[in-house]
């Protein structure tokens, strides 16, 4: 059973990392906020469900390094 959801909206420290990630014209990734994506990878082979705050589907190595180097920021240490 899935449980109750308390808040499907994202924190805006999130925000700024999409907008940051997206403006970045060598990303060729995407990037999903959308509810139905975040539960979709909310649960592994296990009983536990952890809702992320957005979803990343990378598509090659760069836009991997790319996510981490910006993640590296100061501001983004919550994160």
């Amino acid at each position: 059973m899935i449980s109750r959801l308390k808040n499907s909206q994202i924190t805006p420290i999130y925000h700024t990392f999409c907008s940051i990630l997206k403006n970045e014209p060598i990303f060729k990734g995407e990037i999903r906020t959308d509810l139905a994506s975040r539960i979709t990878v909310a649960t592994d082979n296990s009983i536990y469900q952890k809702i992320p705050e957005l979803v990343i589907f990378p598509r090659n190595h760069i836009d991997v390094a790319l996510c981490v180097s910006i993640l590296q920021r100061p501001k983004f240490k919550e994160i």
